[in-house]
């Protein structure tokens, strides 16, 4: 089992990753906003890794069925998308090589416990 957390407000992932044509190749590459938080996020992760066991270190990226669960506080008022903040993750957990395809997760439970302080995300992975 990985656990980590994410203190920054989540962006959704959906129609962050934008598409174009180079040369007859498509490119796809994400927004600025989204890029700003993936980077902070994965330096977030990086040093809570360092936490972790030799052994949980040397099995990233994790290759079998995951299953997922995110305890989540909004750090702002505004409405969110759930579907569009779990593609944020998936998109997240591939870039910082934690795990190698969002495919492998086989399974989510969401928490949106009504706490006040904290986190604006705690998330535990358990492989199947």
């Amino acid at each position: 089992m990985l656990t980590f957390s994410l203190t920054e407000q989540m962006p959704s992932g959906k129609n962050r990753i934008k598409e174009t044509f180079v040369r007859g190749k498509k490119i796809r590459y994400p927004d600025a906003r989204f890029k700003a938080w993936r980077a902070t996020a994965s330096v977030e992760i990086m040093q809570q890794k360092r936490t972790w066991s030799q052994q949980q270190k040397m099995a990233l990226p994790l290759r079998n069925d995951i299953y997922v669960t995110i305890s989540y506080r909004a750090l702002d008022k505004r409405r969110r998308d759930i579907p569009g903040m779990l593609d944020a993750l998936w998109h997240l957990l591939e870039y910082a090589e934690i795990i190698e395809d969002d495919a492998q997760i086989k399974g989510v439970t969401w928490d949106y416990p009504w706490r006040t302080e904290g986190p604006c995300m705690e998330m535990e992975l358990c492989q199947a």
